[in-house]
């Protein structure tokens, strides 16, 4: 709108420039169609480029809403408002938006962050617990272990214990992890199905497990006259029959001897058998020699046939005692031994196995006890970070004075397109401005330049600004600023048009100049103190030509091609072509019309050559005093 205002009042420039261009410098008597004229000047003539602007500060703090969703605006100062020092020490409140749901949100966040807060704290101490729970079932396993290992060397003694140890190598085995597979696959599933761990463990025997043991420690080498199709993941059946077959069992029966089992408790109950024999072979003797001596004493009728045969009876119950005590030491050597021998033996690789068990138990209990924590250290995190969030956006409800300045509803570029007007109940959106606070210590002027006249626009050039509120209290400012870019919106709203945004500062500080306030802005880019000039309008052009008509003492007027320099909104510099005090007609003669909108398809063509970029536009309200020295 302001550039269409400031170009209405460059078209009014323009009539009025016609009007004293036709007063004064007319030659009525000379065109036969009254065609109007002027006469070629020499003197001096800025080059200058007249725009209008509005008013803004140079740097502004905007107060935008920081509150996520769309608030209300409860409270804002007026508009106009100056914000003193004193507001900004003391924190003006400037706007108060509608926290009601800002708050609930953050009472909800809190519970949830106090109960999370709360599971992290047990997960801690269930964690600490855990630690200490898991040292004492591998106490007790370990003790389970050592007393099982004990009972072995107790019962076989230790010399024959360490033997038979050592020869098994158990514990290399077991507790290294390399135990057969049933028993690896039944310990990774200890933690998801127990109850069918303790059923095959229960279902070994010792003679099973020390098979299992030495699978482990034999390698089978296939027969190359057979080669079985295997199943990935299972043995072949030829190899489990050479693993059984290659498998020995240990022979408890060779450590009957008492110079084997050393001062074991076997050893004690074979000895117990060996004595219990040796007292009813010389019980046994010693009743045959009585048998003998008594059946003398019969013989020579000195004793009764009665107590003859109770001799016998003795003999005959030494013997049967004497060979019941062989037999249960057979029985002993035989069954009882290696049957207890082999159930100690199994104790103690089943004790090994549930040391085993119980080490990979309590890193199962802990890692889950740990990924507890630190589910519940994320959760908690997660709702730290919410609640920060929460009484962040309830500060930035409240927003106070920070600098001093002017208060300006909304933004002073009009960025925010579509919201609703800044007042009291109107809703807002995040990082929409609500306020702009202008520094009125620097104003400028943005004026929006055409594309045919940013070339010539360069930083540190003088300008004069009148504005429209006071256009006798002219103002002097220089070029602060120029785009590289045009302006997107107004290209935006006619692609056609492309102006650039050119910031002009002005020199002093004013208290009347104030934001938005509509200024003309005239830069200054060269001025000549000797040239040869003629108004705009009445140059024509026809393909790369340009030329004007010369008036010829009434008659016909004379088509002189000339040559042209810089130009303002109003003149253009002669460089050849033309003399001084010649005159010139302001418009073609009427028989001229037809042959110049002829050229107008030929110079839309030609627009992109920058030579024919130059040529001037309309002139704009400029009193020819004000252009010329």
């Amino acid at each position: 709108n302001r550039w269409w205002s400031g170009a209405i009042v460059k078209a009014i420039g323009v009539v009025a420039v016609l009007a004293l261009a036709f007063l004064f410098f007319s030659g009525g008597d000379e065109s036969s169609n009254l065609s109007t004229t002027f006469a070629t000047v020499r003197g001096g003539l800025k080059i200058n480029v007249l725009q209008g602007g509005t008013i803004k500060a140079l740097e502004s703090q905007r107060v935008r809403s920081e509150v996520k969703g769309w608030p209300k605006i409860i409270f804002i100062v007026e508009e106009g408002y100056r914000v003193t020092a004193e507001d900004v020490a003391n924190g003006k409140v400037l706007v108060e938006l509608d926290r009601a749901d800002l708050e609930q949100r953050q009472i909800d966040v809190e519970l949830s962050y106090h109960a999370d807060l709360s599971e992290l704290t047990e997960a801690q101490m269930e964690l600490e617990s855990q630690v200490l729970n898991n040292d004492s079932v591998i106490k007790q396993a370990e003790l389970r272990r050592k007393f099982a290992r004990l009972d072995f060397e107790k019962y076989m003694g230790v010399e024959a214990g360490d033997e038979i140890l050592e020869e098994l190598d158990l514990e290399a085995i077991i507790l290294s992890g390399q135990a057969s597979g049933s028993y690896s696959a039944a310990a990774e599933q200890t933690e998801e199905e127990p109850a069918e761990i303790e059923e095959v463990s229960s279902g070994w025997s010792g003679s099973s497990l020390t098979r299992m043991v030495m699978e482990a420690r034999i390698e089978v080498e296939p027969s190359p006259e057979k080669t079985p199709t295997e199943v990935p993941g299972e043995p072949a059946d030829f190899e489990v029959d050479m693993l059984m077959a290659r498998i020995p069992e240990v022979d408890f029966q060779q450590y009957a001897k008492p110079e084997k089992l050393g001062d074991g408790a076997a050893r004690q109950k074979l000895r117990e058998f060996d004595d219990r024999l040796a007292v009813a072979e010389r019980k046994y003797k010693l009743d045959k020699t009585k048998l003998a001596g008594t059946r003398r004493l019969f013989d020579g009728h000195f004793i009764t046939p009665n107590e003859l045969e109770t001799e016998e009876m003795k003999v005959a119950n030494s013997l049967l005692a004497t060979q019941s005590a062989k037999t249960a030491r057979s029985l002993f050597i035989r069954y009882e031994f290696p049957k207890e021998a082999e159930k100690l033996l199994s104790d103690y690789e089943e004790s090994l196995r549930n040391l085993v068990r119980q080490r990979k138990q309590v890193q199962a209990w802990l890692a889950s006890r740990e990924s507890s924590v630190k589910r519940a250290q994320k959760h908690s995190a997660v709702r730290e970070k919410q609640l920060k969030e929460a009484n962040w956006q309830l500060e930035r409800t409240i927003l106070r004075a920070e600098r001093e300045g002017l208060v300006v509803y909304g933004g002073e570029d009009n960025e925010e397109w579509g919201a609703d007007q800044i007042k009291e109940g109107a809703a807002v959106r995040q990082w929409q401005t609500i306020l702009t606070i202008p520094d009125m210590h620097t104003m400028t002027v943005l004026v929006k330049i055409h594309e045919s006249d940013i070339s010539s626009i360069k930083t540190g050039q003088k300008a004069t600004i009148v504005v429209e509120a006071y256009p006798h209290r002219p103002l002097t400012g220089v070029v602060y600023k120029v785009a590289v870019l045009a302006n997107s919106q107004d290209r935006a709203m006619n692609p056609d048009l492309k102006v650039y945004d050119v910031t002009v500062r002005i020199d002093t500080t004013y208290e009347w100049v104030l934001p938005g306030m509509t200024a003309q802005t005239e830069i200054q880019v060269n001025a000549f103190s000797d040239v040869l000039y003629i108004p705009i309008q009445a140059i024509q052009s026809k393909g790369t030509e340009r030329f004007c008509y010369v008036a010829n003492g009434g008659r016909t007027p004379e088509r002189r091609v000339i040559e042209t320099g810089e130009f303002n909104d109003m003149f253009i510099v002669v460089t050849s072509g033309l003399k001084e005090g010649e005159r010139v007609h302001l418009r073609a003669p009427a028989n001229e019309n037809a042959d110049i909108k002829e050229s107008d398809a030929e110079q839309n063509k030609e627009k992109a050559d920058p030579v024919l970029a130059e040529i001037p536009r309309p002139p704009t309200a400029v009193g020819m005093a004000a252009q010329s020295d």
